[in-house]
C-alpha cells in the first residue's frame, strides 16, 4: 500500500502539471480574443467554464475570479515566488491580456512573492523590462505590454546608422588617358591585308633565288607604283616565309 506521504508527493506533482496546462490555455485564449478583436470578430468563446473548473490546487477557480468583470486577477500569495521579474511580469501579462500600469505590474508581483526592491521598485522593474524586447513593449509611458499582444517585430536598442554605399573608384587621368592611347593604338593597327606583303610573295612564288633589287623592281612594277626599299626588306626579312642564301632571297613557306 501506498505511504500519505508518496501520495502527497503525487498530488503535488500533478497539480504543478494542472497549473501549467490551465497557465497555457489560458495564454492561447487570451491571444485568440487579441486576434478576434483585431479582426472585428465577435468572440465565439463560450466562457470560463474550462479554466473555470475547480481544482484541488485552486488554480482554476483563481483564474476565473480573475476573468470575472474584467477586474485584477486575484494573486496568490507564492504565485510568482522563485521568478525572475520577467518571468513573473510575463505571467501576469498573460493572464490580463493587455497592457498595465507599472504601479499595478509592481504591486502584483510583490503581493505574488516576486521580490522587487530598492529604493525605487518601478524604475528597476521597468529597465528590467524595457530591455527584454523581444518579449516586451512599452506602448505609452508608464505601461508594460507583451509584444505578442500587439504582433509588431523587435526593434532594435539602437539605431543602426544607415550604410552609405561605396563611392566606385575614379579612375586616375594618367591612367584613362594611357588606356585610351592603347586602345587608340590598337585601333590603329587593326589587321588590314598587307599589298606589299601579297605582292612579294607572288614574285617570289616560283621559289626561285632572287637578289634583292630585282624583287623590289618586280613588286614596283606589279602594284604598278614606287614602293620604299625598307618595307619590301620588312617582308623578306620573315624567316619563316623566306631565306637568304649567297645575298639572294627564296621563298620557303
Amino acid at each position: 500500500m501506498p505511504t500519505d506521504e508518496y501520495l502527497r508527493q503525487t498530488l503535488e506533482h500533478y497539480r504543478g502539471q494542472e497549473r501549467k496546462l490551465v497557465e497555457d490555455l489560458r495564454s492561447v485564449r487570451l491571444m485568440l480574443r487579441q486576434i478576434e478583436r483585431d479582426l472585428g470578430i465577435e468572440s465565439s468563446d463560450p466562457g470560463d467554464e474550462v479554466l473555470g473548473t475547480p481544482s484541488a490546487s485552486g488554480a482554476g477557480s483563481t483564474l476565473a475570479a480573475s476573468s470575472a468583470g474584467g477586474g485584477k486577477p486575484n494573486i496568490r500569495p507564492d504565485e510568482f515566488f522563485g521568478l525572475t521579474h520577467a518571468e513573473a511580469a510575463r505571467r501576469y501579462l498573460k493572464r490580463v491580456g493587455h497592457a498595465v500600469a507599472l504601479d499595478e505590474l509592481v504591486d502584483a508581483l510583490q503581493k505574488g512573492g516576486c521580490k522587487v526592491g530598492g529604493a525605487a521598485p518601478k524604475k528597476v522593474l521597468y529597465i528590467s523590462l524595457v530591455r527584454n524586447t523581444r518579449d516586451f513593449v512599452p506602448p505609452q509611458t508608464g505601461y508594460i505590454g507583451l509584444r505578442e499582444f500587439y504582433g509588431t517585430p523587435e526593434r532594435p536598442l539602437r539605431d543602426s546608422k544607415p550604410t552609405t554605399a561605396k563611392k566606385a573608384r575614379r579612375p586616375k587621368p594618367g591612367r584613362q588617358r594611357k588606356a585610351a592611347t592603347f586602345g587608340d593604338k590598337r585601333a590603329a593597327v587593326k589587321p588590314q591585308p598587307n599589298q606589299l606583303a601579297i605582292a612579294v610573295r607572288a614574285v617570289m612564288s616560283d621559289k626561285q633565288p632572287r637578289l634583292a633589287e630585282d624583287i623590289i623592281g618586280a613588286v614596283r612594277q606589279k602594284l604598278g607604283r614606287d614602293v620604299q626599299k625598307i618595307g619590301v626588306f620588312g617582308v623578306l626579312s620573315n624567316r619563316r616565309t623566306f631565306e637568304k642564301t649567297d645575298g639572294r632571297y627564296r621563298l620557303i613557306g
